[in-house]
């Protein structure tokens, strides 16, 4: 009796999982089609890996899976301000004043 109910018990959880990563497409996919899901496929593995981490379901919603997931880091700010400034000056005219005089 024990074992069955561990065996339900398991089978209720992964089922739980399962259908809260199923939840996930419709939010990043507009249609469920195959090239819509692989162009979505970095958003997805992302909010698959907020639903599940070390192999056990971590107890989230909807709202708190699309917040973690468009949320910034420190590290990707610094970068895109790096990125930014390389373009700006890329772009920017060789200043008269460091050309060399004949």
């Amino acid at each position: 009796m024990i074992l069955y109910h561990y065996k339900l018990k398991e089978f209720l959880y992964k089922l739980e999982t399962s259908l809260h990563s199923y939840f996930q497409i419709p939010e990043y996919c507009k249609v469920m089609e195959e090239s819509e899901i692989v162009e979505n496929s970095f958003s997805l593995i992302f909010a698959f890996d907020e639903i599940v981490a070390l192999g056990y379901r971590e107890n989230v919603n909807l709202a708190q899976i699309r917040t973690f997931t468009e949320m910034d880091s420190h590290e990707e700010k610094v970068f895109r301000a790096v990125r930014e400034a390389s373009n700006i000056s890329h772009n920017m005219p060789f200043p008269s004043c460091l050309l060399p005089t004949l």
